[in-house]
């Protein structure tokens, strides 16, 4: 189980560094998007808030679309309801929804 476990990691370490080095590459700016906006030069704080704000309130959206889906195949599948993978997916999208709407909020008023 442990080497499982440190061979998990070493091939992780090693995506995560692959996707750190070719970060242009199509694959490794498909990976690292949700870090969110970068500052430009000579931008406002504001400027930079209110796009961080924009970026945020998009993975809202986005995970309000993801729960409908996932509202629609639990009404026309009531089956799924009791899988795990189901209940995994609502558990992890609530922890999301609870993260983006607290980021975009905050960094609104602010």
């Amino acid at each position: 189980m442990i080497e499982t476990i440190a061979y998990f990691y070493g091939i992780a370490f090693s995506v995560y560094l692959l996707v750190q080095l070719f970060w242009w590459s199509s694959i490794g700016r498909f990976a690292l998007t949700w870090f969110g906006p970068i500052p430009e030069q000579y931008e406002y704080l504001s400027e930079f808030k209110l796009r961080r704000a924009w970026y945020a309130f998009g993975w809202l959206l986005q995970i309000i679309y993801a729960f409908t889906v996932l509202f629609i195949i639990g009404n026309y599948f009531p089956w799924t309801q009791g899988t795990d993978y189901f209940l995994v997916v609502s558990f992890a999208l609530t922890i999301g929804f609870g993260m983006s709407l607290l980021a975009s909020l905050g960094l609104f008023i602010s």
